[in-house]
């Protein structure tokens, strides 16, 4: 998948942001048991180390 358009770099951090504070006020039992398309069922713990590795896959990917 490749993006093709410009993106404004303060606007995609802010937009990250807030969906990084709106996982911590839906805490964890929000994702306790929540189904992954390709993992399936996980805990909140084991979303937590997903999303942690996914965003620092990511940060990394773009220098940031």
């Amino acid at each position: 998948m490749l993006i093709k358009t410009e993106k404004e770099f303060a606007q995609e951090k802010q937009q990250l942001l807030s969906y990084l504070h709106k996982t911590v006020e839906l805490g964890e039992t929000h994702f306790n048991g929540k189904d992954h398309p390709g993992f399936g069922v996980m805990s909140s713990i084991e979303w937590n180390v997903f999303l942690g590795k996914h965003l620092d896959h990511h940060l990394t990917q773009f220098g940031v």
